[in-house]
């Protein structure tokens, strides 16, 4: 087995070519100038070259995705565990996720549901929100996506066919209308305006024309109209279909409904589901409880008081089964400065070293051995309170037989690790050399 990673002429980004050795089942900081080399050293080079050899020993189609990770440049790489890269912008922030799955808490507590529960027959997918639990109505993402006329309108100055409306495109096409600029112009003229009228100038009704539609006249549907289609080559341009337009917003519903991407998710405004009141599950699971409590009551509780809440559960073989489990986790997570946060707080909202400590927790619970686990600034929005906690969890994956290496800025956390990696002297062309080691 390895004791070092070898790098012979690291060459990724501005790194000089330089030969590194560095020690595994070890903690190494890797310290800098903003700009020296770190992030190309320890993500750019050394996990990428882990994940494509990860990779490599896939399918043909998993291994498709090597040509999307880009070569980590060096004359040769030796000693490398699989890498585990917690830095920024190497997180999902799904919708999906939320602190309680990231950490592992909330499979547990679902479990003890499954179990424990008053509503009988129900299983631990039935108290999932990505699974059979979800809410019917949100669909499990525990919002409901209002448009808001508001958000379409771009320059009241200006009119339609101008740019007045959000999603106009160059040609005065104005996106989900489903009409081109001339007939948007019919369905106007039917209504006292023009498309060239400022939208600062229309009335509410004639406003709500566009954003909601009109039974008045019916009009041809299509943003290409039939002289342009009959151009195309290949193509034999049928009649249009012919019915009421329908306007803006139904159209973006509709869209919503099938995906809430962020081309129409910008337009909408996101509030809690009012069939679930936000916590994502249907019915049956939110009404199950175990004593005095209910899932999602727990899970809206900060982790700090959710120890406390579990002891408040009455006793029984799956929960004394569960406990040190549950418990040790919250605790790890209140340790590394994650007190503060409840189980149902989204992915999407946690900072960078938030999620990267919250990982911390879950890596902590798989006790994984073999791992090179990477990590870029994880002290970022930690008080130094926190800072042996933090301390404490490293040392703890490092005796499972893993190796940390982290890209960090703050002097009093570096003086923990066991060696340090100064990179420099300055940044970008004056930077990517081993100033000392």
């Amino acid at each position: 087995m390895p004791h070092t990673l070898q790098i012979v002429e690291a060459r990724t980004h501005n790194l000089t070519g330089f030969d590194l050795v560095l020690p595994l089942h070890r903690w190494t900081s890797v310290v800098g100038v903003s700009g020296s080399g770190k992030t190309s050293l320890v993500m750019d080079l050394v996990v990428r070259e882990g994940q494509k050899r990860f990779l490599g020993s896939w399918s043909p189609r998993a291994r498709r995705v090597l040509s999307k990770l880009g070569d980590a440049d060096a004359t040769a790489v030796t000693g490398l565990p699989a890498p585990l890269a917690l830095g920024a912008g190497r997180l999902s922030r799904s919708s999906r996720s939320t602190v309680g799955t990231l950490s592992g808490v909330l499979d547990l507590l679902r479990l003890l549901w499954a179990r424990e529960g008053s509503e009988p027959g129900l299983s631990r997918s039935d108290f999932s929100f990505n699974a059979a639990g979800a809410c019917p109505t949100c669909k499990g993402s525990g919002l409901q996506d209002h448009v808001d006329p508001d958000l379409l309108v771009a320059d009241p100055q200006r009119s339609i066919r101008d740019g007045a409306l959000h999603p106009t495109l160059k040609n005065g096409y104005t996106v989900y209308s489903q009409v081109t600029v001339e007939v948007m112009d019919t369905i106007c003229r039917a209504h006292g305006f023009t498309v060239d009228t400022p939208w600062s100038e229309l009335t509410e009704a004639q406003q709500h024309v566009i954003f909601f539609g009109t039974e008045a006249l019916v009009v041809p549907f299509g943003k290409h109209s039939i002289e342009s289609r009959l151009k195309w080559e290949g193509i034999t341009a049928k009649p249009r279909e012919e019915g009421y337009y329908r306007g803006l917003i139904p159209v973006i519903r509709e869209t919503l409904k099938r995906s809430r991407n962020p081309n129409v998710l910008k337009y909408a405004r996101s509030v809690a589901c009012e069939a679930c009141d936000g916590s994502r599950l249907d019915a049956p699971a939110r009404r199950s409880t175990i004593g005095p409590s209910t899932l999602p009551a727990l899970c809206a509780l900060p982790l700090h008081t959710l120890a406390t809440a579990l002891f408040d559960l009455p006793s029984s073989p799956v929960l004394d089964t569960l406990a040190p489990q549950l418990q040790q986790r919250i605790a790890q997570a209140v340790q590394l400065g994650l007190g503060h946060l409840a189980l149902d707080r989204r992915s999407t909202t946690l900072s960078d070293g938030e999620l990267q400590r919250l990982r911390l927790v879950s890596q902590l619970g798989l006790r994984l051995g073999g791992l090179l686990l990477a990590l870029d600034a994880p002290t970022l929005g930690l008080h130094p309170d926190a800072h042996p906690g933090l301390n404490e969890a490293l040392r703890d994956l490092i005796a499972q037989g893993n190796t940390a290496l982290l890209v960090e800025h703050d002097p009093s956390f570096v003086r923990n690790a066991d060696e340090v990696l100064v990179l420099g002297p300055g940044a970008g062309s004056e930077g990517g050399q081993v100033v000392s080691h």
